[in-house]
């Protein structure tokens, strides 16, 4: 019994590791295709070389939203550059944030952030490019330190206060990191759409959201979305909305 669970373990293994070759040498093969026809500017055929790919990544989503930038399709660029951020390094997001600078000023849309708004991207960004386990090993580290440093009485305050302040800034990044993770957003692809009080167009319109617009999802009931935006919360119609 104990043998032929062994021998069943190991194709096991070894199927998963030819299974994990055979995708990442096809999802080579569909990005550099991609990248070939980016090149020549033929950004329709490029999109669909890159749709291919199986296991996308911060290049792969990043070069989607390129060609959706130069095929004037604004609202899918925003929605896989967002995408391509959740994966992105520190110099990698940056660059995502000029591309969104470039389109806003493109479509002639403010997008001006409160000192508030500022620091919390500054915390999503970071958070973003960091790894959780990362984030929770290192905020255990400093957390445990602290601890140490009240339990012997310690005089040095500065010392104190660094680490009281390192481990109250790596517990934002774990909660940011967290509702990153569970948090679904989305970008509004038409023109204007309306919100509705509720999942059908015979209720109260509340408002309205513009292109490019990005919101939260609550909820999915039928054809519609429970979203959030800026403090309003209303439904609005699925195909109205691009999911990130």
């Amino acid at each position: 019994m104990d043998i032929l669970f062994k021998k069943n373990l190991i194709i096991s293994i070894l199927f998963s590791f030819f299974m994990n070759i055979v995708i990442y040498s096809n999802d080579t093969h569909y990005f550099l295709m991609g990248n070939d026809y980016y090149q020549k500017k033929d950004y329709s055929n490029a999109l669909a070389s890159y749709n291919a790919i199986t296991q996308q990544n911060c290049a792969s989503l990043c070069n989607m939203g390129n060609c959706h930038f130069y095929l004037e399709n604004y609202p899918q660029a925003l929605a896989y550059w967002l995408r391509a951020q959740s994966f992105a390094t520190i110099s990698e997001y940056d660059h995502i944030e000029n591309n969104k600078k470039l389109l806003f000023e493109k479509i002639d849309k403010k997008n001006d952030q409160s000192l508030m708004q500022s620091i919390a991207s500054f915390f999503n960004k970071i958070a973003s490019c960091s790894s959780l386990l990362f984030l929770q090993i290192l905020f255990l580290l400093i957390f445990c330190i602290a601890i140490g440093y009240s339990l012997i009485q310690t005089k040095k305050i500065i010392s104190q206060s660094i680490l009281y302040l390192s481990t109250l800034f790596l517990a934002i990044l774990l909660v940011m990191h967290y509702t990153n993770s569970t948090t679904i957003g989305g970008i509004v692809i038409e023109t204007k759409t309306m919100l509705f009080a509720g999942p059908h167009k015979d209720f109260q319109t509340i408002g309205s959201i513009t292109c490019t617009d990005y919101i939260t999802i609550q909820e999915k009931r039928d054809d519609w979305y429970k979203v959030k935006y800026k403090d309003v919360v209303g439904w609005i119609q699925s195909e109205s909305i691009q999911i990130i």
